[in-house]
């Protein structure tokens, strides 16, 4: 007799690990693996062919750096507070219309624009201008010219500024030497009439003080000219300037439109109504035409879009003339609050009028301004020698520190980087797909499911395999009799008393109950002779064809009493199995099988046989499993795996103990999925005889 040891494991019991949550999940991959691989599949397939459809893109940088305002500005800005305004200023149409004039591009400034991008590179005094393009040599090349423009427009821009600066101070050179010789000669006939003017002779310390008061205030007055210049000069650009940019402007339907169309679609009307029963001569008439040709005229007049929304931004060149005025503005007030300083401490040096005569103190007002124009002669000729050379050599407050090149383009998209990505995100979606169909799913897969989700023991595992395949593949011949013979010894500890009744049903027809039924009964067969298996589905029975019997006289007919007990026990091929099979087909099987008969069949059974096995109906559809589980000393569930559904199985269970069921031994999880066993089918191969199976 086959004696099986506890705790052998014939076919590893699936989702043995599901109790841990790795577990879990390498359960759920290993059964549903195909489909995560399909989503991911598809979803990497997506990502290429987005990937590949999308024109690549080049993107280059190109490098500036804010430098110190050149001479000549009037701007007051560091170069790291310059690079928002500069910044601006890079991205304008006067710098884009130069690129696009100088690389012949067939394009817009705007839609040229669309493609640079410029951010400053935190409080570095940094700009880095990013080019987009369709080619990396073309991108590389433009962002060059972008900010060699751009360079040059600023340099352009300090050149203007010096050239208006040394055309005013040529402009004022001729009157100041003329200046310079009315007061001379005003000083030189004043000396040669008035002979006896004396005047006491400073100290060589107060001469000194008095002459670099009188060069500093002649320098203030040119720089106050200068300065007064430039600031009519910016004032006049920013009057044709707005201040601000309008942006983003949408558009709607022309409400005044509407309204007329709306009203000359009733005068339409009115007028088809009048010509119908009047002339065209009717004064009512002629009153509609006139108003129907006065809505014409309007709505021709009238635009179908409006403007119905806009934002607008700061103009940042009017910004940054503004910024100039400013700094003009405070450098004229100073050099005049200088200028009167100095010219108080000038008059202080100088004798009191009451100390000196009328002729001495006129000759000394000369001689004062005789110097004081001396001073600003030659402060202009310095100033306008400053001017030429800053306009000859004029310089950019932004220079290029690195120029893009075609070798460090970045392109988009990232092929090699969306696939990794991509696959990366499959993955994740493939697997997140399969955990949350392993979730939704309530059907019963594995051994860990029936325990935690019944709260049943699970006796055994049967392979799904049919008849062919049995045939055809001796190990999965030899793992299929082994988890029989596992259920029956299983069955043996099963219950405290000896177990001489056994019912096996199942949840829903179809999960292989009579197939299991008629396998435990062979095994049993094999272990202990003299086992009787009773086909107790009166409604739809098989176990005389998987067994080749003809039907005839059963379990029905000696039930209604139209049969002997002896005449409907038939001898199978297996040797030490009878059946009685389920007879004739009768229309209230529910009251045959809670008849005293069907005791008395059961008593008189269990005194010729060691085990009875009754194939009872599937509890969900009809109540006679439950009627026969009541009759026999225990009960197995089969489950199929990946068929039973739990809610299913439930209702079963319930549905069992309503009927005052509760002698469940436990589950078998049939249909699993063959695991082939080298050691198990060397062992069989070595000289044991393999017992047939259904």
């Amino acid at each position: 007799m086959y004696q099986l040891t506890g705790d052998q494991t014939l076919l590893p019991p699936r989702g043995a690990t599901e109790s841990r949550p790795l577990g879990w999940l390498q359960t759920t991959l290993r059964r549903r693996g195909m489909l995560a691989l399909s989503v991911a599949g598809g979803v990497l397939l997506l990502v290429a062919a987005v990937t590949f459809a999308i024109p690549p893109s080049y993107t280059t940088q190109v490098k500036l750096i804010a430098q110190a305002p050149p001479m000549g500005s009037s701007t007051n800005l560091s170069p790291a507070g310059s690079l928002p305004l500069l910044a601006e200023l890079l991205q304008e149409t006067p710098t884009a219309q130069r690129v696009i004039d100088e690389l012949g591009l067939n394009m817009r400034p705007t839609d040229f624009l669309s493609h640079v991008n410029v951010q400053p590179l935190g409080e570095t005094g940094i700009l880095i201008a990013s080019v987009s393009w369709r080619n990396a040599t073309e991108s590389a090349a433009i962002a060059n010219t972008l900010a060699s423009d751009f360079v040059a427009y600023r340099r352009d821009m300090s050149s203007q500024q010096a050239q208006t600066v040394m055309d005013y101070l040529n402009a004022q050179l001729p009157q100041a030497q003329a200046n310079v010789t009315d007061t001379t000669r005003a000083l030189a006939r004043y000396e040669a009439t008035h002979k006896t003017a004396r005047i006491a002779q400073p100290t060589h310390t107060q001469q000194s003080t008095v002459n670099a008061i009188e060069t500093r205030i002649a320098a203030l007055e040119v720089d106050q000219s200068e300065a007064a210049a430039q600031l009519r000069n910016v004032r006049a650009q920013t009057t044709t300037l707005s201040r601000s940019m309008w942006v983003d402007q949408q558009t709607a339907p022309n409400p005044v439109l509407s309204e007329l169309q709306t009203q000359l679609s009733q005068v339409d009307a009115q007028l088809q109504a009048a010509r119908s029963h009047a002339s065209d001569n009717d004064p009512t008439v002629v009153a509609l035409v006139q108003q129907q040709s006065e809505l014409e005229q309007a709505i021709s007049l009238e635009s179908a879009p409006v403007v119905s929304a806009r934002s607008t931004i700061p103009n940042p060149i009017y910004a940054q003339l503004q910024q100039q005025a400013s700094t003009l503005a405070a450098r004229l007030a100073s050099d005049r609050s200088q200028d009167a300083l100095l010219r108080q401490e000038l008059t202080a040096l100088q004798p009191a009028p009451s100390q000196i005569s009328n002729a001495a103190s006129e000759l000394l007002t000369l001689q004062g301004r005789a110097k004081l124009a001396g001073y600003v002669y030659d402060e202009l000729e310095r100033k306008s020698a400053e001017a030429t050379v800053a306009h000859s050599a004029a310089l950019s407050d932004v220079a290029i520190v690195q120029p893009a090149t075609a070798y460090d383009a970045r392109v988009t998209p990232n092929i090699g980087l969306n696939l990794l990505i991509g696959a990366i995100a499959a993955l994740l979606l493939g697997i997140g797909v399969a955990l949350a169909a392993e979730i939704i799913d309530t059907r019963i897969h594995a051994e860990t499911e029936v325990e935690h989700r019944l709260a049943l023991p699970v006796l055994a595992s049967f392979p799904l395999a049919g008849r062919e395949q049995l045939a055809a593949l001796p190990w999965l011949q030899s793992i299929t009799i082994e988890s029989y013979f596992q259920f029956v010894t299983a069955l043996r500890y099963a219950s405290s008393t000896r177990l001489r009744t056994i019912a096996i049903t199942s949840a829903s027809a179809g999960e292989g109950k009579s197939t299991v039924a008629l396998n435990t009964a062979i095994a049993l067969a094999e272990v202990e002779p003299r086992i009787l298996l009773i086909d107790g589905d009166l409604r739809r029975p098989t176990l005389h064809t998987k067994l080749g019997i003809r039907p005839t006289q059963g379990l029905s007919d000696v039930l209604v009493g139209t049969a002997a007990y002896e005449d409907v026990i038939h001898k199978t091929k297996h040797p030490g199995l009878d059946l009685i099979g389920a007879g004739t087909r009768t229309p209230n099987s529910y009251r045959l099988l809670q008849s005293d008969q069907f005791d008395e069949l059961i008593a008189r059974a269990a005194e010729s046989y060691t085990t009875i096995i009754i194939d009872s109906p599937a509890i969900e559809p009809v109540i006679d499993a439950a009627i026969l589980a009541a009759h026999t000393d225990g009960t197995v569930l089969v489950i199929a795996s990946g068929q039973t559904d739990t809610n299913v199985a439930r209702r079963a269970i319930t549905k069992l103990h309503a009927a005052g069921v509760h002698n469940i031994l436990g589950a078998v999880l049939n249909k699993t999925a063959p695991q082939r066993n080298v050691e198990l089918n060397r062992y069989y191969l070595d000289g044991d005889e393999r017992p047939a199976l259904a």
